[in-house]
C-alpha cells in the first residue's frame, strides 16, 4: 500500500445529531441487557457476502467473497435498545479451484454472513526492562485503572476485556525500583481478537540525600546534584517536606529524579502527549520523582519548579493516558534575562509523571490521504488506516500527533499543525506523513 496526501481540509464541519420524536433511542446499559425474554426483538442476522476476486496464482483469480466489517444483535431476545452484542462474521467452506496449467488451488470461499457472539479483546502482555529487555516479573498491571494482577516470571500477563477502540494500560513496581508505565494503544473499532503488548520500564534514577532542614536545588537532569545541567531545577525549600499525614519530616530524604531525554522512545510508554482536550503537547522536560525515607516509606511536600518562561507544568493522568494542568503557583518571575525565570509552587506526589510543557502556538490545519491498493479487488474490502505523521517545529523539537483509525479516508479530515501561510515560503509546514 502507498499513502498518498492529496490535499488539505481547510473546514471541518461538525454536526450534532439530536433525536426527536419517534427516533430510536439511544442504547441502554445494566441488568436489563442480562436479561433473555421469551419472544424475539429482532431477526436472526443473515446480510449477503460482498464479491471479493483474489489472485490465487499467475492469472487465476477466483471470488472468495468477504464481509461488512461491524456489530450485529447475536442474542435476538435480548431487548432492542441493548446495544449489539455480535460481531459479523463469514460463513465460510473450502473449494477446489482449477486454475490450468497451474492445477488445483483450495480456497476459502465466503457462502455468507452470520452474527457470531462477541468475545471481546484478548490482551497478551509482555512486561521488560527497558534497557536490558529482560522480562519483569511480579510488576502489578492494570488496564483501564481495573488491576488485573500481577507479571508472572516470564513477564507474562493476561486477560480479556469488552471490545474499545482504546486500551490504557498501568504497569507498576511495588518495590519502587522501576518507574510506572503507562501505554496506550488505539484500535479499530471493529478489532477483535488477540492484541500483542509488549511493555518497556525503566529503573528509576539513583537517589541522592538531601536535609529537608535547609533550602535545596536540584537539577532536573541525570545528575540532580549539579543545578546547572538540565533543562529546569527543583527547588526544595527548608521545612517543607512532609509525611503522608502532613507531619513535617525532618531526617535525611532520598530523592530520586528520573529525567529521560523527551526524544528516547521511553516516552511512548508514558502515554500520549496530549491534553485532556486533545491538545498536542511540546515536551521541554519529562521527570519522575520519588521522594522517601532513608527505609523506603514514601514523602510529599510543595517544591517549587524553576522553568522557562511560559511553560506549564503538566502531570499524568494514569486513567487516561493524558497530561493535565498541574495545580501551580507562580510565586516569582525573574529577570529575562536568566535562562529559567518562572518559579511553579506546586505540591508533588511520590511517582507521578511531570511534564514541563506548552500548548505550540501554531494554527490547526487538516489534511486527507487515498490509499492505492497493488491488487485492487483488495479495494473492495472494508479495512481500517491511520496515517504515520512525523512532526517537528522550527525550532527542530518533535511534535507527537496521534490519529484515529478509519475506513473512509475520502471523507476524513485528519488534524495536524501548521504554521502560518507564507507565499514566499510554500512549504514550511510541519507536519510530514508516511
Amino acid at each position: 500500500m502507498r499513502l498518498l496526501i492529496i490535499s488539505r481540509c481547510v473546514l471541518l464541519v461538525l454536526m450534532t445529531l439530536t433525536l426527536t420524536e419517534g427516533q430510536r433511542q439511544p442504547p441502554i446499559k445494566g441488568k436489563l441487557c442480562d436479561k433473555s425474554f421469551r419472544n424475539p426483538f429482532s431477526q436472526v442476522y443473515n446480510s449477503e457476502r460482498i464479491s471479493a476476486i483474489r489472485i490465487l496464482v499467475g492469472s487465476c483469480t477466483y471470488d472468495v467473497g468477504v464481509c461488512p466489517a461491524g456489530t450485529c444483535r447475536y442474542n435476538i431476545y435480548r431487548h432492542k435498545y441493548c446495544p449489539d452484542d455480535g460481531i459479523i462474521c463469514p460463513v465460510e467452506e473450502i473449494r477446489e479451484v482449477d486454475c490450468g496449467l497451474f492445477g488445483n488451488r483450495n480456497v476459502s470461499y465466503v457462502t455468507h454472513c452470520a452474527c457470531c457472539e462477541d468475545n471481546g479483546i484478548t490482551v497478551v502482555g509482555t512486561v521488560k526492562d527497558f534497557s536490558t529487555l529482560a522480562p519483569l516479573s511480579d510488576m502489578s498491571v492494570s488496564i483501564d485503572m481495573d488491576e488485573i494482577g500481577t507479571t508472572q516470571s516470564e513477564g507474562l500477563f493476561t486477560t480479556t476485556i469488552p471490545a474499545t477502540t482504546q486500551v490504557v494500560i498501568q504497569a507498576t513496581d511495588p518495590s519502587a525500583e522501576y518507574i510506572a508505565a503507562v501505554k496506550v494503544i488505539d484500535l479499530p473499532a471493529t478489532y477483535r481478537g488477540t492484541l500483542n503488548v509488549e511493555i518497556r520500564m525503566i529503573k528509576a534514577a539513583p537517589s541522592v540525600t538531601v536535609d529537608p532542614n535547609v533550602d535545596n536545588i536540584l537539577s532536573i537532569s541525570g545528575n540532580p546534584s549539579d543545578a546547572e545541567q538540565g533543562v529546569a531545577q527543583l527547588l526544595l525549600s527548608a521545612n517543607s517536606i512532609t509525611d503522608m499525614a502532613g507531619n513535617p519530616y525532618t531526617q535525611d530524604v532520598q530523592i530520586s529524579i528520573t529525567a529521560p531525554s523527551v526524544e528516547d522512545p521511553l516516552t511512548d510508554e508514558i502515554g500520549q502527549f496530549l491534553t485532556s482536550d486533545g491538545e498536542a503537547l511540546l515536551s521541554d522536560g519529562i521527570l519522575n520523582v520519588n521522594l522517601r525515607t532513608v527505609s523506603g516509606a514514601p514523602l510529599t511536600g510543595e517544591v517549587v519548579f524553576r522553568v522557562r518562561q511560559g511553560m506549564a507544568l503538566w502531570l499524568l493522568d494514569e486513567a487516561t493516558g493524558r497530561w493535565t494542568l498541574a495545580p501551580t503557583t507562580n510565586v516569582n518571575r525573574r529577570k529575562r534575562q536568566v535562562s529559567l525565570t518562572d518559579d511553579l509552587l506546586t505540591q508533588i506526589n511520590t511517582g507521578n509523571w511531570y511534564n514541563i510543557d506548552k500548548i505550540p502556538g501554531v494554527p490547526r490545519c487538516y489534511f486527507k490521504a487515498r490509499v492505492f491498493y497493488q491488487n485492487p479487488a483488495d479495494a473492495a474490502n472494508s479495512a481500517t488506516f491511520t496515517p504515520g505523521v512525523v512532526a517537528y517545529t522550527p525550532n527542530n523539537e518533535r511534535l507527537r500527533l496521534y490519529f484515529p483509525y478509519t475506513s473512509d479516508l475520502d471523507n476524513t479530515c485528519f488534524d495536524a499543525r501548521c504554521l502560518p501561510f507564507d507565499p514566499a515560503f510554500p512549504n514550511n509546514v510541519l507536519a510530514r506523513s508516511y
